[in-house]
C-alpha cells in the first residue's frame, strides 16, 4: 500500500527515493542491527578497519513480477500453529506495523549483502533488484545452496564487496528484503549438503515426511544467526540502502 507504482504492470521495476518516516524507520534498523565490535571478525569479516556507516541513499524496489511471485507464495505457506512456532527477532514488533508483515507465517524484515558495483567489484544489487534473488547461483555455504540472510546489518555488510586496502570509506550497499520463512528448522550446526530445507523431524534426507520452509541457524560458535531459504519466491528485495563504511573516534 506504501508503493508509489501500485498499478504498475508487467516487467516494469522502479527503483523510489526513500524520504522521511519511511528513511528513518530503515536507518534505526540498521543502526539498532550493526554490532561494530564484531566488524573485522571471523573469516568474512576479515581486512575490514571501519567500524561504523553512514546511510548515503535507500531506495525502494517496487517490481510488480517479482512481488505477485512472492505474494503468491506467501499466500500457500500455511500460518504456524501455535506461538512456539513464531521466530521471534528483536527488532520485529518497531517494524512490523509499518512494512505490514505476517507474524503468522514468520515473515521478516532481514539483510542481504552483495557487491554493490564499487571499485571493480559486479553489481550484484542491480542484478536482484530486477531480477530477483537466485538459489541455482548460489555457493554452496554453511547450509548448503541457499540464499542467506541476517538480521544484523554488519553481518550483511562482509558481504557488500570489498575493492580498497582499507574498508574505511569504501561504498557499500546491502538490501532489506521481506523473507517468508513459515515452518523453519532451527539448527546449531553446519549442513553444506542442504539444497532444500530437511523435514519436520530434520531429516535431510528424502523421506514421507512434511518438509518444513527454511532453515534458522542459532548462531552457536558463530558471530550471527542466520536465515536460509531455498525457494526464490520466498524472499523480496524491498530496499537497496547504499552506505560509506567509516570510523568512530
Amino acid at each position: 500500500l506504501y508503493w508509489k507504482n501500485t498499478r504498475c504492470v508487467g516487467d516494469e521495476v522502479y527503483l523510489v527515493h526513500v524520504e522521511g518516516r519511511e528513511f528513518i524507520l530503515i536507518e534505526k534498523m540498521m543502526r539498532e542491527s550493526w554490532e561494530s565490535a564484531k566488524i573485522g571478525q571471523g573469516r568474512d569479516g576479515s581486512g575490514m578497519t571501519h567500524d561504523s556507516f553512514i546511510i548515503l541513499n535507500v531506495l525502494r524496489v517496487e517490481n510488480s513480477m517479482l512481488w505477485r511471485k512472492y505474494s503468491s507464495l506467501r499466500f500457500e505457506i500455511p500460518s504456524v500453529q501455535s506461538s512456539e512456532d513464531l521466530l521471534d527477532i528483536s527488532t520485529d514488533s518497531e517494524f512490523s506495523t509499518h512494512f505490514g508483515l505476517d507474524w503468522s507465517k514468520n515473515e521478516k524484515m532481514l539483510f542481504h549483502g552483495a557487491p554493490g558495483g564499487f571499485g571493480d567489484t559486479n553489481d550484484v544489487v542491480e542484478i536482484i533488484t530486477r531480477s530477483g534473488f537466485d538459489e541455482r547461483v548460489s555457493r554452496r555455504g554453511m547450509f548448503g545452496s541457499g540464499i542467506y540472510f541476517a538480521s544484523k546489518s554488519s553481518k550483511a555488510d562482509c558481504y557488500s564487496g570489498r575493492y580498497q586496502d582499507s574498508s574505511i570509506g569504501e561504498r557499500g550497499k546491502m538490501m532489506l528484503s521481506r523473507v517468508v520463512m513459515g515452518n523453519f528448522h532451527t539448527t546449531s550446526t553446519s549442513c553444506t549438503d542442504l539444497r532444500r530445507p530437511p523435514c519436520v523431524k530434520g531429516h535431510p534426507k528424502p523421506c514421507h515426511h512434511e518438509r518444513c520452509h527454511s532453515v534458522y541457524f542459532d548462531g552457536t560458535r558463530k558471530n550471527y544467526e542466520e536465515f536460509i531459504v531455498y525457494d526464490r519466491n520466498q524472499c523480496y528485495p524491498e530496499y537497496v540502502i547504499e552506505y560509506e563504511r567509516t570510523k568512530t573516534g
